[in-house]
């Protein structure tokens, strides 16, 4: 399955921690036109997108539960 995010494709076998990805693409043009409000958030949804984990555990810096829609 094709791991995409906002036109951001993965690589299959990404598997770098939460804060490596973050400073990896948190400064690109996709994450940075996001309110900084939100982009925290987005940054973790792309992140379990790209990885393939249902959550971002503490071991990535931090803990989150995936987003579920109301």
């Amino acid at each position: 399955m094709e791991r995409v995010y906002k036109g951001i494709t993965f690589a299959e076998d990404y598997n770098k921690s939460f804060e490596d990805f973050k400073a990896e693409l948190g400064s690109t043009h996709d994450f940075l036109a996001i309110p900084s409000a939100k982009r925290e958030a987005e940054l973790k949804k792309a992140y379990e997108i790209a990885t393939g984990k249902t959550s971002v555990s503490k071991a990535d810096g931090d803990s989150v539960k995936p987003a579920t829609k109301k």
